[in-house]
């Protein structure tokens, strides 16, 4: 215990007093088996006990080793017992086209859904998903991943992963960084494709290896959908990197504490057509039975479209013709879980992004904090609150003078069927300094809904 104290101490020493410091990552390990906490937490990481490239703890039930507490051991699927949106050891909170034992797993889903604010302006402001500003009905996301499932419990074996995404976030997801592979994928002015992973695992027991192109350990939300309880994103999320190309390594130490590193291209590349690089790296610890950890940080330099001038952070399009950025930056994240109770579920995180592009410092960071109760199999809700800076740079897209954000953010989901998910909600934006919303505004009410249908 006292290893584990000096250990968290020195945590929390670096993440206050780092050069430049940044956020953290929350890609859910095993959770207590309550159905809603599945359906919306399993969010798919390089975390999990099983050692699989996907870390949802629905699948976790099918380990040979490891089990969702409450739920029973792994058993034939005709015996597992029902968890919900988890519904045999051969479920998913994602859903299998291919079931049984299998270990090639297709799955995505379709989502679409509005949000209008109350100036009735056309424009909601920089804070809502990644281009759809717009009050109108869209069609957020068409996902399709494709997998081979790897279980190195026992030895050495592999797996790979390929998740492509289309729709009005389709061009967030594109290799815009240095304009490479799935840049300029566009369908129109609006809506796009992009390959948001693709990458092959490697794994031995308790040491496993991503190399390809992978999404970012750094944060909590995520660009699935799926995974994330709200419809909009917090502030933050748009100051992290969305995926990086290189390699991220990982291995057990123990039971409770998971280490990681890596080397990468930086982040929104894929070619490295300008030889950019930058260390990617992290620590998960399970402090206690109910209390987790995540810090990552990636720090390098990056030579790409991303700093072009004029470019706003994840835009995706880039200037003919402008000169490149020269960036130096140090993103770190440090996110906390806590399953309070069988009904209460608490998470929160603190993002930083320092750059120096061209001389000039730009930094922007957060608390943020998720506090979901879950009502029963069908019902959740949930309240977001989040503290946000800009001091100019990475979250320019919001207004270019410095300001405070405060963000209030009531939502509620509901699982009809396993198949569909709808989340409503409302929100709150007030800016200290800045005026980014609908007709300059300061602040601003909004509210709309998603649809999320998985098959």
């Amino acid at each position: 215990m006292l290893t584990r104290t000096i250990l968290f101490g020195l945590l929390i020493a670096a993440t206050t007093f780092a050069a430049p410091s940044a956020s953290a990552f929350a890609d859910s390990d095993c959770g207590p088996c309550n159905p809603i906490f599945l359906a919306m937490f399993g969010k798919g990481g390089d975390s999990d006990p099983c050692g699989e490239t996907s870390c949802n703890p629905c699948d976790v039930v099918s380990c040979d080793t490891v089990s969702c507490d409450p739920c029973q051991a792994a058993a034939p699927c005709d015996d597992a017992a029902a968890c919900g949106p988890c519904d045999s050891a051969c479920g998913s909170s994602t859903f299998k086209l291919f079931r049984g034992g299998s270990r090639l797993k297709v799955n995505g889903w379709v989502e679409a859904g509005i949000i209008g604010n109350s100036h009735g302006a056309d424009f909601n402001g920089g804070t809502f998903l990644y281009a759809p500003g717009t009050s109108k009905f869209n069609l957020n996301q068409l996902w399709l991943a494709v997998e081979r499932e790897m279980d190195s419990s026992k030895g050495f074996d592999w797996g790979a992963k390929l998740d492509y995404l289309f729709g009005m976030q389709g061009p967030g997801a594109q290799s815009y960084g240095d304009e490479s592979f799935d840049y300029n994928w566009d369908t129109s002015d609006d809506y796009g494709s992009g390959i948001n992973q693709l990458y092959g695992t490697l794994g031995y027991k308790k040491f496993s290896i991503n190399i390809g192109k992978f999404s970012t350990p750094i944060g909590w939300e995520g660009t699935a959908s799926w995974s994330n309880f709200f419809y909009s994103h917090a502030n933050s999320y748009y100051i992290e990197p969305t995926s990086h190309t290189g390699f991220l390594a990982r291995y057990a130490v123990n039971d409770w504490l998971t280490v990681f590193g890596g080397w990468t291209t930086g982040h929104e590349n894929f070619s490295n057509r300008y030889n950019d690089n930058a260390f990617l790296g992290g620590v998960e610890a399970q402090v206690t039975e109910k209390l987790k950890l995540y810090y990552y940080l990636s720090n390098g330099r990056q030579h790409d479209g991303l700093m072009r001038d004029g470019e706003t952070w994840r835009n995706g399009s880039i200037i003919d013709g402008a000169p490149l950025g020269d960036n130096d930056y140090f993103i770190q994240s440090l996110v906390w879980e806590l399953q309070i109770s069988d009904k209460w579920y608490y998470v929160g995180y603190w993002d930083l992004n320092n750059s120096n592009c061209e001389n000039v410092r730009w930094s922007a960071y957060g608390i943020n904090n998720h506090l979901i109760y879950t009502i029963n199999d069908k019902w959740a809700v949930g309240l977001r609150f989040e503290w946000f800076r800009d001091n100019g740079g990475p979250a320019s897209w919001l207004n270019d003078t410095p300001s405070d954000y405060y963000e209030y953010t009531l939502g509620v989901n509901w699982n009809p069927t396993d198949h569909l998910r709808i989340r409503p909600e409302i929100r709150y934006d007030v800016a200290k300094g800045a005026t980014p919303f609908g007709n300059d505004r300061g602040d601003q009410f909004s509210g709309g809904f998603g649809i999320l249908y998985g098959f």
